[in-house]
């Protein structure tokens, strides 16, 4: 990354990476 990122936006990018992988994993694998 060339350009520093405050924390807010930088948490706020992982938790939506993290619910993005979450939604493809309970797409993958329905229980």
């Amino acid at each position: 990354m060339a350009r520093e990122l405050p924390a807010a936006e930088l948490i706020e990018l992982l938790a939506a990476e993290l619910e993005a992988a979450r939604a493809a994993l309970s797409m993958r694998s329905p229980r």
